[in-house]
């Protein structure tokens, strides 16, 4: 008889305990809105109030934001929009030992769109369409889809950069999904380079000029004609070498996509070879040097981006030199033109000079250069450890700008598997929203100078 009185006092408890819940009022399971809840609102079913009470909402703690009584809980809804948010929200209620919750949606923007499978072949498209507020209609590239069960489709599309659903719910929203062809490519980096980190080129260029080798650009120059009497007398001119003691160089950054450039020069000395003949048929040769104290060289590199690649170009070449010291190794046969030689030799000074330093620019100086702001590109093929698959990674110079003493790059980016796995459903795109990627100036946003910097859209 004990047992079974024991019996019956267990059961009469677990029926008061099953009779005491924490139900939720307000917002309703499943409830759809475009607006934020106004009131939240929790009803007991006990005597008084849980001992235990805890409410939240998403992942915050708002139990302090509710008014308790014995009969319920409530609090008003702009106590506790800072955590509602867009979408699925879940709010709980914890007592008399139980947990209750229910989903609500606050529906802000049009019905989103799933993209299940794409036949590039077939030019058709497969996937569904969700809204918590229902769906009204759809539309891709202007064209009305109709929908079957569960909202999914089945379309035609136009094979083209870019693909655009416009969907509309049952509150009236509006939503545009663009889709971007994998082909494509988007200003994803912009990089730049300011003063400092073209002063520590300068450092780059002039410890390979003080160590290069000109023999090619020698071996280039050939005969420079300096006096031709018709057969009486032929005088040319061949550089053999060229060396100076040190040189400085100053690199500028200009606001109209221009660097000037100054290369300073102390003791020019050129090797010369003085070859021809005398009365017809007496060939003669004399060996020389010419030696500058000074020499200056000022021109400006023109940058663009021509193919997805550095452009350089030359402009405003101006040579400045001091009076050359002329020293004949053996003159020979020859002393009584000296003069005419000396005045011969310092007439085509300009232009070789000219030409001379052209051809280091473009040997030398415009290849460490354009190497030098070149490696901003990015080209990579990397391969997954798990399953060794390919991915491409591309950012290519498409837009070059200086001002502030700085060059910047615009890069377009592209990312994609060139042999996806097999068995992968086929995609229309990768989802695009227009941007807009920030140019970086000559500092940081904190205001802090730098010498070379990239920002990422």
């Amino acid at each position: 008889m004990n047992t079974f009185k024991r019996i019956l006092f267990l059961v009469a408890v677990l029926g008061l305990a099953a009779c005491e819940q924490a139900n939720i009022v307000a917002p309703s399971n499943n409830a759809v809105s475009t607006e934020k809840p106004l009131t939240f609102q929790i009803a007991f079913t006990g005597s008084v109030a849980p001992s235990d009470l805890a409410i939240q909402l998403n992942t915050a703690d708002v139990t302090s934001a509710f008014t308790v009584t014995d009969t319920g809980a409530t609090a008003d809804g702009s106590l506790l929009a800072d955590q509602v948010f867009p979408g699925r929200n879940i709010f709980r209620v914890k007592g008399y030992n139980q947990i209750k919750q229910v989903a609500f949606y606050y529906d802000t923007e049009g019905p989103e769109i799933h993209i299940m499978d794409t036949d590039r072949d077939a030019l058709t498209v497969t996937g569904y369409v969700s809204d918590p507020g229902g769906v009204e209609s759809v539309m891709l590239d202007g064209v009305a889809l109709e929908l079957g069960a569960g909202n999914s489709f089945t379309a035609s599309f136009t094979d083209q950069p870019f693909n655009t659903f416009v969907a509309v719910d049952g509150f009236g929203q509006s939503k545009t999904t663009e889709y971007a062809r994998g082909d494509n490519e988007f200003v994803g980096i912009s990089a730049r380079l300011n003063q400092g980190g073209f002063d520590f080129l300068i450092s780059v260029l002039e410890q390979e000029l003080n160590g290069a080798d000109f023999q090619d650009i020698v071996d280039g120059i050939g005969n420079i004609e300096l006096i031709n009497t018709f057969g009486l007398f032929n005088l040319n001119l061949r550089i053999t070498d060229f060396y100076f003691d040190d040189v400085d160089i100053d690199l500028t950054v200009l606001d109209n996509e221009r660097l000037d450039t100054d290369i300073y020069v102390n003791n020019f000395i050129f090797g010369i070879n003085l070859n021809g003949t005398i009365g017809f048929l007496i060939p003669y040769s004399s060996g020389g040097t010419l030696q500058f104290d000074e020499v200056d060289l000022g021109t400006d590199l023109l940058l663009d981006i021509v193919d997805a690649d550095l452009d350089i170009n030359l402009s405003g070449t101006q040579i400045n030199h001091t009076y050359p010291n002329i020293d004949f190794t053996n003159t020979s046969g020859i002393l009584n033109i000296f003069d005419d030689i000396t005045s011969a030799i310092v007439a085509i000074l300009a232009p070789l000079f000219e030409n001379l330093f052209i051809d280091i620019l473009e040997q030398i100086i415009i290849p460490i250069v354009s190497d030098f702001i070149k490696d901003i590109p990015i080209t990579l093929q990397l391969v997954t450890l798990d399953d060794g698959e390919t991915l491409n990674i591309r950012a290519l110079p498409f837009f070059l700008d200086s001002k502030e003493n700085g060059v910047s790059v615009d890069l377009g980016t592209r990312i994609w598997a060139p042999e996806p796995p097999e068995g992968i459903p086929g995609a229309l795109g990768s989802l695009y929203v227009e941007g807009e990627t920030p140019t970086m100036g000559a500092t940081t946003p904190d205001g802090e100078p730098f010498h070379f910097g990239a920002s990422i859209s």
